[in-house]
């Protein structure tokens, strides 16, 4: 899991290397534990870079986590301005 620009303020990309393919959640999490989904769809083998909107969220430090198959692969800290 890679994540850039970071810091960002209006987007971000997340990228993901898929063996195989897999269903694909991500989720940015607040430090004061609200979760919003972001993603999730099935993705196919290969490498992906997911743009994400991020102007909506206010500035501070949040997660990003990578969920495939429903198992946490990866997370990452973001830090929004």
């Amino acid at each position: 899991l890679s994540v850039y620009p970071n810091p960002a303020n209006d987007k971000i990309y997340v990228s993901i290397s898929l063996e195989k393919e897999s269903t694909v959640q991500i989720k940015i999490i607040a430090m004061n534990g609200i979760t919003d989904i972001i993603s999730s769809s099935t993705i196919e083998q290969g490498v992906h870079d997911i743009e994400i909107a991020i102007s909506k969220y206010v500035a501070g430090a949040y997660i990003i986590q990578l969920y495939v198959n429903n198992d946490l692969l990866s997370s990452s800290k973001l830090i929004k301005y």
